[in-house]
């Protein structure tokens, strides 16, 4: 990857990468509202704001291979709750995890897309709340 491409391409045209990504991500385009969007856009125009907001996205074949690297340590016993979206990139977030893991629950969030506490609140607090008290 080229250094800083991203950045490159983006800076000047922060808000219009915003809205493409928050609106298209979303399960409703309108879950984010126009002081969201002015909210992010401040934030992402801020020394070091675009970089970091990219920064999960480059560091994701790091991780990758951190992960790997930890698997060979054996599965992790502490109980692990995978919430996926009817909506979002992944259908099953539960099942590559189980590679990682002794005990996934897995969950799906209906009519909900990629931003999963924004969109469904009630929903994520709801299965928050059912993980951690055993339910």
């Amino acid at each position: 990857m080229i250094a800083d491409l991203p950045e490159f391409l983006i800076r000047g045209k922060e808000r219009g990468y915003l809205e493409w990504f928050l609106r298209r991500k979303a399960a409703n385009p309108l879950t984010f509202s126009e002081a969201d969007l002015d909210e992010y856009l401040r934030i992402f125009t801020r020394e070091g704001g675009l970089s970091a907001g990219l920064a999960y996205y480059r560091a994701a074949a790091l991780s990758a291979a951190q992960n790997r690297a930890l698997s060979e340590r054996g599965k992790l016993s502490v109980p692990v709750l995978a919430l996926s979206a009817d909506q979002g990139s992944i259908p099953d977030m539960a099942s590559p995890l189980r590679a990682f893991a002794e005990r996934v629950d897995g969950c799906l969030i209906p009519r909900c897309g990629h931003f999963q506490p924004e969109e469904q609140p009630q929903a994520v607090a709801d299965a928050l709340s059912g993980f951690f008290s055993g339910d």
